[in-house]
């Protein structure tokens, strides 16, 4: 009867620090904040592990415990966070002769609560260059990114390339893809 009662405690005890974990994962993370969301909840499934290896008489309960351990760290550090921007379109299709360029327009749209900034804009060559008319996005407002695509003389038949864009917004990257084709 003991060992029942140190269960459901800590079920009790668990369910309220998912609850907390929730709230505190739904703000913005600084650096590390994952690793320690990780750590708190290791760290407190411990306390009532120990407690209930103390007080178990029966070799049922481990199971009890095992499956706990994994349901309890499931919920918490990999709830995914809801995006706070969009860029479109992510997939741009294209058709152009070599020794010509292509160009087209992206917009990146802030759907967040602050400020989005773009911090840096990566590309795999020089073939490939994105232009912001304005590196940070004001709330509920959009930006458009110029590409411009020139294909190098080695580049023939279906060509591939993408664009990376970093900003302080979730997710941290985000990548467009152009695919076409180099006549």
């Amino acid at each position: 009867m003991q060992t029942r009662v140190v269960v459901v405690l800590a079920q009790q005890r668990i369910h309220i620090v998912m609850q907390e974990l929730a709230e505190i994962e739904a703000a913005p993370h600084p650096k590390g904040a994952v690793v320690l969301c990780f750590y708190t909840h290791v760290m407190e499934f411990a306390i009532y592990f120990n407690h209930l290896i103390y007080n178990m008489r029966k070799a049922q309960n481990i199971f009890f415990i095992l499956i706990s351990f994994f349901v309890f760290l499931s919920f918490g550090c990999n709830k995914k966070r809801k995006e706070n921007y969009l860029v479109s379109p992510s997939n741009i299709l294209f058709s152009t002769i070599r020794g010509s360029s292509f160009d087209t327009t992206v917009y990146v749209k802030n759907t967040g609560s602050e400020k989005l900034i773009i911090s840096e804009i990566a590309t795999p060559c020089g073939c490939l260059v994105g232009k912001l008319s304005d590196s940070s996005v004001q709330l509920n407002d959009s930006v458009p990114m110029r590409l411009f695509f020139t294909p190098n003389a080695s580049d023939s038949g279906e060509v591939i390339r993408y664009i990376s864009i970093r900003t302080n917004g979730i997710p941290s990257i985000k990548t467009i893809e152009l695919r076409g084709h180099v006549n």
